[in-house]
């Protein structure tokens, strides 16, 4: 069946379907035979036809009142003018003739182009997984996918029921992905309520669409009722008869078909593009029928894709009992349990939902999505071995693997499997695309011989390009061959102009490479000064020219390039907690920026003697990384807020502490610390969690970061509140200075001294 998307209103009656090609044996068109028999005399389908993606296999009909004996000359010519009575129509449903007529219908729904079908069908029910098939170039992210089960019911209607929707790397919640999916499918031949559809009297379309392509009139279909029987390996059969005995829904289709009806109101907010009123609707659904899991796995991914609910979400589904087949929660509880920190527990679930997962294809995404959220390269390998055994035709699990493979130092196997993506692919760009891509993967494994050859294969497919050139040129600087890999540099430089291309990369490599290979500072200086400040090499940039501009004894302009490398990491903070995409280039050089930012407080505290500069180096670099709390070269940083405290500078609140003695206390302790510090982050306004965040910090020593805490409360507290903070900021504040009295740092001491004066104004 085929045509736009269904109206909300009901559709007309019976509309024509499309009649497509037919069996082999009749290419001509729809053939009738005359068919005697103890019904009578009627016509009936001489072959099997093609409808849309419905094989008809048998029509048979009877004319009223004409029984054998009869004069039968004229044959079908006689008889095709009369109104006849369907008596049976048997219509078989395959699965891999779907996967073949859906896709291009479901164009643009969960992927760009035209999808992936994949289809299981059991009694009354089947699987389906629409997915984006990965093109061999496409390595970066984990494409999108959807999987849900459909329930047949039929009767005179045919019912078809979409549920336990789920989905990886989706553009909106499954479950309205799954129903615009059969929405579009079905189009005009089936009405909507939520996810329930209803194809009204299917026989009289399917009758309208061959009995006239045959000459004759379209029979009546009074008094037919459906059933389904699956008897044959991934076909339904639909058989409709004249006072037939009624189809026996499964227990599990009359579950579904409930929960569509409790849902349907919330659904249809859903797929009208309105997750919180859907949110709404099926929060008072959950009033009426508490903990079912349906109910609660469509409240968890609405919830999912907003940040800050995710404790919420997974309390809510621990609350619910499992009812259904297979793990429901699988994927939203996996991806939640990764993103909060809980790797363990993560990885126990997207374990569990692999081998619940029934349809293959979906199971190997979240084997791909489980080794993306995993920090062990062995782990990570064992899920990109799973996820390859399924579909070896996952390019960017297999990159994804080939770099795995780099950092376990296996680099012959990581080669086999760039070898295998180079083999897949049938362009000349797309195979200069991966050795290239592979080039910079060694380079920055530290493989930069290895890197030189492979950008050399690269350039082979696709000479002169920029890219390639910079990183042979970069590969050949770091193997020794300086001379060379700079006139590479400076030639891709000029190449990219002429194209009009980023050069932010290139003039990185190349001002390293004068400065530091070739001694040339000023040389280097000039070429990553050039860099534009929107580039996302910019922020780098700027730090090396303060490292450089600090060994020319450039003092002033070191610390206005270090000073621009703290702005510009404030500022992406800034964004990238609002969201904006330009922020994603902090991601990969976060561990760069923040080496950079603590020599630029070094830079500060012993060439210019600027402890407070100093300080404020320190606290964007522990913005950057809140882990960072151990000593590194001899500093200790403590937890920073966005507040200052009162008659503070900015910076004050990230302090030298040299000689940490605070306890560490138990591991759950401290788990339950960087919980606490989580949801205080995504809420500062919940003052029980404040308090109990503050309680185990003071009780754990760990001044720095209390003070921190207490600090970004007290300069929004109302006045009865502030009156109850402000005597434990002043013994915070006591003693830090009291410890850093006895030890030595009076600098230090003196501004928490300066700070408890401000706080008594």
């Amino acid at each position: 069946m085929s045509g736009p998307p269904m109206a909300r209103s009901s559709p007309k009656p019976a509309p024509r379907l499309p009649v497509g090609a037919h069996d082999a044996t009749q290419p001509g068109g729809v053939e009738l035979r005359l068919a005697i028999g103890r019904e009578g005399v009627g016509l009936e389908l001489a072959n099997p036809a093609v409808v849309g993606c419905l094989r008809v296999v048998t029509l048979r009909t009877t004319l009223p009142g004409l029984r054998f004996p009869a004069d039968v000359s004229g044959g079908v010519t006689r008889f095709r003018h009369k109104r006849a009575e369907l008596q049976h129509l048997r219509v078989e449903l395959g699965a891999r003739g779907i996967e073949q007529w859906a896709p291009p219908r479901l164009r643009g729904l969960v992927s760009e182009g035209a999808p992936t079908v994949w289809l299981r069908v059991h009694a009354h029910r089947a699987t389906v997984c629409v997915y984006d098939e990965q093109e061999v170039t496409r390595l970066d992210t984990v494409t999108p996918a959807l999987a849900f089960e459909l329930h047949v019911l039929a009767e005179e209607d045919i019912v078809v029921v979409v549920s336990s929707a789920r989905g990886v790397n989706l553009a909106a919640t499954p479950t309205a992905l799954a129903v615009a999916c059969i929405e579009t499918l079905l189009g005009r031949y089936a009405r909507r309520a939520g996810a329930e559809f209803t194809v009204p009297t299917p026989a009289t379309a399917l009758l309208r669409a061959l009995l006239p392509e045959a000459g004759a009139r379209a029979a009546s279909v009074r008094g037919v009722r459906w059933k389904v029987d699956s008897d044959k390996e991934e076909i339904w059969t639909l058989l409709a008869e004249r006072e037939g005995a009624l189809g026996t829904p499964t227990v599990a289709a009359l579950r579904a078909q409930e929960v569509a009806r409790i849902l349907s109101r919330g659904d249809d907010m859903l797929v009208a593009g309105d997750p919180n009123r859907a949110r709404g609707a099926y929060m008072k659904a959950l009033e009426r029928a508490p903990r079912h899991p349906e109910i609660v796995m469509r409240i968890a991914d609405i919830d999912a894709r907003v940040l800050g609910r995710e404790e919420a979400v997974l309390g809510l589904m621990a609350e619910s009992a499992e009812q259904s087949g297979f793990c429901s929660f699988g994927v939203t509880r996996s991806e939640l349990l990764a993103r909060i920190g809980r790797t363990r527990r993560a990885a126990e679930s997207f374990e569990q939902a692999v081998s619940a997962e029934p349809a293959p294809l979906f199971a190997a995404r979240l084997c791909e999505l489980a080794a993306a959220n995993s920090d062990d390269p062995n782990d990570k390998e064992n899920w990109l071995d799973r996820a390859l055994a399924t579909n070896p035709r996952a390019s960017a699990a297999r990159w994804s693997r080939a770099v795995n493979r780099l950092r376990l130092g296996r680099t012959s196997d990581a080669l086999g499997d760039v070898q295998h993506l180079d083999a897949s692919s049938h362009r000349d760009r797309d195979r200069y695309d991966i050795w290239t891509r592979a080039g910079k993967a060694w380079q920055a494994a530290g493989f930069h011989t290895d890197a030189t050859s492979l950008f050399e294969r690269a350039l082979l497919h696709v000479p002169d390009e920029p890219e390639a050139l910079a990183g042979l040129g970069a590969a050949l600087v770091e193997t020794g061959a300086t001379a060379r890999g700079t006139s590479l540099l400076a030639r891709a430089f000029d190449l990219a102009v002429e194209s009009h291309r980023p050069v932010g990369a290139i003039l990185l490599v190349l001002g390293r490479a004068l400065a530091d290979r070739m001694g040339d500072l000023p040389a280097g200086i000039a070429r990553v000064s050039a860099i534009p400040r929107d580039a996302p090499e910019a922020i780098v940039a700027r730090g090396h020219e303060g490292q450089w501009r600090s060994r020319l004894g450039d003092l002033v302009g070191a610390s206005l390039a270090f000073s621009t490398v703290r702005d510009m990491a404030s500022s992406l903070v800034a964004a990238k907690l609002q969201g904006a995409p330009d922020a994603s280039s902090l991601d990969d050089r976060t561990g760069e920026v923040v080496e950079l930012l603590l020599e630029a407080a070094e830079f500060e505290r012993t060439r210019r003697h600027d402890e407070l500069a100093a300080e404020a180096h320190l606290a964007e670099a522990r913005r950057l990384q809140p882990s960072l709390v151990e000593s590194v070269r001899g500093v200790r940083f403590a937890q920073e807020t966005e507040a200052p405290l009162a008659g503070v500078p900015a910076g004050f609140r990230l302090n030298l502490d040299p000689n940490p003695q605070a306890p560490s206390g138990s591991p759950e302790v401290a788990l339950r610390v960087e919980e606490l510090t989580r949801r205080f982050q995504a809420n500062p306004d919940d003052l029980d969690v404040a308090n109990e965040l503050s309680g185990l910090l003071e009780s754990l020593g760990r001044s720095h970061e209390l003070l921190a805490l207490l600090s970004a409360r007290l300069d929004d507290a109302a006045p009865e509140e502030r009156a109850e903070l402000v005597p434990r900021v002043r013994a915070t504040l006591e003693r830090l200075a009291v410890g850093a009295e006895s030890g030595g740092r009076l600098g230090e001491a003196s501004l928490y001294r300066s700070a408890l004066e401000a706080l008594g104004q």
